[in-house]
């Protein structure tokens, strides 16, 4: 050795200046492009969250704008309905109570909709607050209306609510009599609480903010709230950069900025709610906003990196090529080193193994996988260090390969050490072969995946928590639907009771309008139970039998006060061919119709909103395709943005959606809705000219029935009526008790009440009975378990077969199949009419064969 290292070289070891060099400048011209690209990333995200947070701030803006309007409208609205009844003379209380009702039930967000009079007491009202005994002429904004007669809409500052006792923000208006002298005030309180929710809807990310302000900078609402830190409504705790933009004068801007209450730095941008003192300040923090960048920016170094360990690479293997000279042995133990370097410095164990899975040489990771040193490990067999239940399957694969003479291939097992500690590895086997194919050798390496695996266990656990989660909120949602349907029962079921009794004409009228505004809450209760199903994607097309008119009531009544606010002429024309009752899920397309009209009302500013609706060609016999047509006259859809309308999230442009707020979703859905239901939809638009959609859809026809020969039927006059039947009534709810037996014994039917089902067992066992009629929840035991006793023979073997029907508030999807696979015969949810009622025992009674 000492002799060879004497023998000099003809070749200097050393690299060539120019090599270095050429290698040096690449890396810095790689450096400092990278720099630079980097740079103007970052500038980019930060301009991206500068227009976010702009684009947001308007969204919130243009939303709250509206809301105002619409208040507004309804105010207006308000006192003309007041000043004409004060002119006339002819005033109505109850008639005007119910108009104002009419109106606060299109807004969810205010807290009434209340008239004072010039004395600031209030004489009427309608919504939560509702007409209580108050008086309103300490407040500001009465004083406003009060002493300026030019006064139009005034807004107040946020004020503690005397009824609900929570901040609200009241929208007044003034009225005025014929003289101009004042009147009194119509107003209605906003209340900042549900103003908040909205706020919740925008995902300013985790460290975000949104929040709106006066015109004195005063807090009105913020999300999140920082009540914990001392920030409540009228904090005027602002950042000395959104002072120096406001006090400028300008309604909109953008800045960044650490000076807040939590000190966290955020791009914010503020923009003045139209026609409203109030602002919209959004705020993204910093580090989310460049969380990309960051990603960008580890991306970068990382391949810059890869660059440069390539160029070294190559000064290396040039290195090598300039010493080959020096010598084959020294270039061999250089290599060597190096081999040595990688296998004994990586984080992955490398073992050699003989044909009979014996060790021949593993790496310094043995230490860890294996729990001995890599000397240690060598004559030791492999198969002692795997897991004794992946042992045998282990083998095996590595059998097979062998004869299928594979010279690759990957598996996982677990590997225990001599202590006892278990890794799941990942391997990459190499077997080596000689020349008539006889295996050599088996080279292998592998990865340990224990905190992958990990991982991987966590995220189904996570996935089966999700399930239970979404399993809890049916369950939660199937409650509620029950508690409310129950008293909604007894009340409709009184009403209907009532409904026989000798009334005056005005009083029937009353209790027309109390019976439909309870079967309107019994739809509305269905439509709030089927957004689970719409969140989950699991929306099924119900098929059931509905009236075309009440699809045009329904668009007349909810749009029509919408329309003749914006001086609008709203119309639905059904062509006298197209049949009145179809068969067909009425709600979803009384979905479709609103979210279609709303756009239509929305984007036209003068001229008519009308819905067309006309037969098409029939393709077969017991169906019908129904063309509808909703034309409006209002701005169009520019040509540039006629593919993208369908879109989710999206409307014409930046532009277009500030002017026009919205998410974007209703077209969405509408597509989606249409899809199920096997319609079509297509469209034809001119910019400036106006909009019409126009939706094919499928509906059955209804069987012929005979027709009637008088009016619909009611319950009967009393027992005359009698149908000879002894139903036995089991409810738990006293109201609901009440009024289902005296609907049956109206019915003309000899009806005995329990309360539970025990008793109803009890009863069925000590006389005959020819119906039960039965709640499935009510204490002691349940209707389901009573049926099942029944139905085995414990109330009696004359009993077993009685008809059942089960009365109850359970309306979820899949409820119904239930009770009946449970051994009811018939189901009727609640709220329960007596003509569902009736229909169901003729049903029940004509297929028992039972009926006397």
């Amino acid at each position: 050795m000492t002799q060879r290292n004497q023998v000099s070289s003809p070749l200097s070891p050393a690299l060539p200046w120019w090599v270095v060099t050429g290698v040096l400048v690449v890396n810095l011209l790689v450096f400092a492009m990278a720099g630079l690209s980097l740079l103007s990333s970052r500038g980019h995200f930060q301009e991206r969250t500068e227009v976010t947070t702009r684009n947001m701030a308007q969204a919130v803006a243009e939303f709250t704008g509206d809301l105002i309007s619409k208040v507004e409208v309804a105010l207006v609205a308000a006192a003309e309905e007041y000043q004409w009844q004060q002119t006339t003379g002819l005033v109505d209380d109850q008639a005007l109570e119910a108009y104002l009702a009419k109106l606060y039930g299109y807004f969810s967000f205010l807290g009434g909709i209340q008239i004072a009079d010039a004395q600031g007491t209030v004489t009427h009202g309608a919504g939560e607050d509702g007409r209580r005994q108050i008086n309103v002429a300490d407040r500001a904004y009465f004083h406003e209306a009060r002493d300026n007669p030019k006064q139009t809409l005034i807004i107040s500052q946020p004020l503690l609510g005397r009824v609900a006792k929570e901040w609200v923000v009241v929208i007044a208006l003034r009225i005025s009599k014929p003289d101009g002298s004042f009147a009194g005030v119509a107003y209605a309180p906003l209340r900042l609480r549900h103003y908040s929710r909205f706020l919740a809807s925008f995902d300013v990310g985790k460290d975000g903010v949104l929040a709106v302000r006066d015109q004195d900078m005063g807090l009105l609402v913020r999300f999140p709230d920082l009540k914990p830190l001392g920030v409540d409504v009228g904090s005027k705790t602002v950042s000395s950069e959104f002072v120096q933009l406001f006090r400028s004068g300008a309604t909109s801007g953008t800045y960044f900025t650490e000076n807040n209450n939590d000190k966290i730095g955020r791009t914010y941008s503020y923009v003045k709610v139209p026609g409203c003192p109030w602002y919209v300040v959004v705020g993204i923090a910093g580090e989310e906003s460049l969380a990309p960048w960051w990603k960008e920016f580890t991306r970068t170094v990382f391949l810059v990196a890869i660059f440069t360990l390539c160029t070294g690479v190559f000064g290396v293997l040039f290195s090598l090529y300039w010493k080959r000279q020096i010598g084959s042995a020294v270039r061999l133990a250089e290599q060597e080193a190096r081999f040595r370097e990688v296998v004994e410095g990586t984080d992955n164990l490398i073992v050699k193994l003989d044909v009979n899975g014996r060790i021949l040489y593993a790496n310094p990771v043995a230490r860890v996988v294996f729990g001995l040193a890599p000397e240690q490990c060598v004559g030791k067999m492999i198969t002692d260090f795997i897991h004794p239940a992946d042992r045998e399957p282990s083998m095996k694969a590595l059998q097979s390969w062998i004869g299928e003479r594979l010279s690759h291939a990957t598996f996982e097992n677990r590997q225990v050490s001599v202590t006892g500690d278990v890794r799941q590895m990942s391997w990459t086997v190499d077997m080596h072969y000689d020349s008539q194919g006889k295996l050599v050798s088996i080279g292998s390496i592998a990865q340990d995946i224990t905190k992958r695996k990990q991982l991987e266990e966590s995220l189904v656990k996570a996935k089966e928590a999700s399930d239970a989660s979404n399993k809890a909120k049916s369950t939660f949602l199937a409650n509620m639907s029950h508690e409310i349907r129950t008293p909604l029962n007894g009340m409709f079921g009184m009403l209907e009771l009532l409904e026989t009794t000798d009334l005056t004409a005005e009083q029937r009228g009353y209790l027309r309008s109390a019976l439909l505004s309870s079967k309107r809450l019994s739809v509305l209760l269905s439509d709030i139970l089927d957004i689970s199903r719409i969140e989950a994607d699991k929306l099924a097309i119900e098929d059931a039998e509905f009236a075309l008119i009440d699809q045009k009531e329904s668009v007349l009544d909810v749009f029509g006060l919408v329309a003749r606010g914006k001086g609008l002429v709203l119309d639905f024309v059904i062509d006298e061919q197209t049949p009145p009752q179809l068969v067909g899920d009425g709600a979803r397309l009384r979905q479709i119709l609103f979210n279609l009209v709303g756009n239509a009302i929305k984007f036209t500013e003068r001229g008519s909103v009308t819905v067309e609706v006309s037969m098409l060609p029939q393709r077969a016999s017991g169906s019908v395709h129904l063309l509808f047509c909703i034309t409006d006259t209002g701005i169009g859809i520019p040509d540039a943005q006629l593919a993208t309308i369908f879109e989710p999230f999206t409307q014409a442009d930046a532009s277009y959606s500030r002017r026009f707020q919205g998410a974007g979703l209703g077209l969405s859905i509408v597509r989606k809705l249409l899809a199920l239901m096997g319609g079509g939809l297509s469209f034809d638009s001119r910019e400036g000219v106006g909009t019409t959609f126009f939706l094919s859809l499928p509906f059955r026809l209804p069987a012929a029935r005979p027709k009637e020969g008088g009016p619909s039927p009611a319950l009967p006059s009393g027992p005359g009526s009698g149908r000879g039947l002894r139903i036995l009534f089991a409810e738990d709810d006293a109201v609901s008790l009440m009024a289902g037996r005296r609907m049956l014994e109206k019915c003309g039917y000899a009806v005995t009440t329990v309360q539970n089902g025990q008793e109803a067992l009890d009863h069925l066992a000590r006389a005959p009975f020819d119906l039960v009629c039965m709640d499935i929840q009510m204490p002691v035991m349940d209707g389901v378990e009573a049926v099942r006793r029944i139905r085995n023979g414990e109330a009696g073997h004359a009993s077993a077969t009685i008809p059942v029907i089960a009365l109850t508030a359970y309306a979820m999807a899949g409820d119904r199949e239930r009770f009946l696979a449970a051994g009811m015969n018939g189901h009727v949810s609640k709220p329960v009419s007596v003509v569902e009622l009736q229909d169901a025992i003729d049903g029940v009674m004509a297929g028992t064969g039972r009926r006397p």
